[in-house]
């Protein structure tokens, strides 16, 4: 209330334009006074959608959120730098802390993934499993385009510059969701 954080309070999560589905849209404020939806997937179509907050107990309610949905891409390019992916579509990833920063990108199925060395001694491996797309490469190396037909999600990993630690990769990763 009067600009300070109110904990315990109920808020109702709502899709309106634009269409979509939401997870856990009943949700309750924390310490901090901040109710977060689990998650809010956009409408099919391109263009605008809104997702509206209401609490009857807080003044300002409801909050009216925008997003705008755009088409899938059908291809992708990721750069692999020295100890980093980089997504050159949406600038996702980088070499940022212990357990770095992931690339990710989402395509339509069919879509395609080509992957362009821009450093040294890297490869391309599926995460959790172990056949290689590539082996280690050096600036100038292209590998793919590759298509992914099959909807989900798809993690990949440098072997050289990343490894496991409770079952999550940590260092020079990225992933790809198909949808």
């Amino acid at each position: 209330m009067y600009g300070n954080p109110v904990p315990g309070v109920g808020v109702t999560f709502a899709v309106g334009s634009g269409g979509g589905t939401l997870e856990g849209p009943q949700q309750t404020t924390g310490s901090d006074g901040t109710a977060t939806v689990e998650s809010w997937t956009l409408g099919a179509s391109p263009g605008p959608n809104t997702l509206q907050a209401t609490s009857r107990d807080l003044a300002g309610s409801p909050i009216l959120f925008t997003a705008k949905a755009t088409p899938l891409a059908t291809a992708v390019t990721v750069e692999v730098h020295d100890d980093f992916f980089r997504s050159v579509r949406n600038g996702s990833g980088g070499a940022s802390g212990l357990f770095g920063n992931y690339a990710v990108d989402t395509i339509t199925a069919g879509g395609t993934v080509t992957w362009v060395w821009m450093g040294q001694n890297h490869n391309v491996t599926p995460s959790f499993s172990g056949s290689s797309l590539s082996g280690n490469q050096d600036a100038p190396y292209t590998l793919g385009p590759i298509a992914f037909n099959t909807p989900g999600r798809y993690e990949y990993r440098c072997t050289n510059h990343s490894h496991f630690f409770a079952d999550i990769v940590v260092g020079m990763a990225g992933r790809i969701v198909i949808r």
